[in-house]
């Protein structure tokens, strides 16, 4: 049930039922689910991806990909903070991949083995943050970050989308993958913290 966007309530962004009242909060990934938290301009963004197929190889390849997860309402946005809680499984021909994943405002895509190779925009969110390696039970590929947005240069300063900015984030992930054809499939929650200015 939605619920007014003031009251410290939660509202379900994958319903149907969006109004004019609700005309500062973002609008979701096809893939993904969206609870908003808010408080006045204060929200909490909280982003459940379901399992999700993020990236198919041929095999022996360099390839980066990206899901959307949001986009950000018109205006002027301060992300102040973000999270992510994320797993990577792999069918067997990639269990022991070990591959670049951050949040970035471009999707990753391309012949390209890291995401800063793809754009410094693929990365610059959150991470990137290397994975120790996928298993193909998920018992390794878990992946837990959170911190202040941003690239080195302006960490501690959050991160500014302003009015006219693409203001998107995606999860993204490259790799140098491994001989043999496969699939990456990415699940979990990705939480975004930010004010409407």
């Amino acid at each position: 049930m939605a619920t007014d966007s003031y009251d410290n309530k939660s509202r379900d962004l994958s319903t149907a039922d969006r109004t004019s009242e609700y005309a500062d909060i973002g609008t979701t990934g096809a893939a993904v689910t969206v609870v908003e938290k808010s408080t006045g301009i204060f929200h909490v963004t909280e982003i459940t991806i379901p399992s999700q197929v993020i990236l198919t190889t041929t095999g022996g390849e360099n390839l980066a990909a990206g899901l959307l997860l949001y986009t950000f309402p018109a205006g002027n946005i301060n992300l102040i903070n973000a999270a992510m809680h994320v797993f990577l499984t792999g069918t067997t021909a990639h269990e022991n991949d070990t591959p670049e994943v951050a949040l970035g405002t471009t999707i990753a895509s391309g012949a390209q083995a890291t995401l800063g190779a793809v754009a410094g925009t693929a990365e610059n969110i959150l991470g990137p943050v290397v994975v120790s390696g996928i298993e193909d039970d998920g018992t390794e590929g878990a992946l837990n970050i959170s911190g202040l947005p941003g690239t080195t240069a302006n960490q501690g300063a959050g991160f500014f989308f302003y009015n006219g900015d693409t203001a998107t984030v995606h999860l993204n992930i490259a790799d140098g993958w491994a001989a043999t054809a496969g699939t990456v499939t990415a699940a979990g929650k990705v939480y975004l913290t930010w004010i409407a200015l």
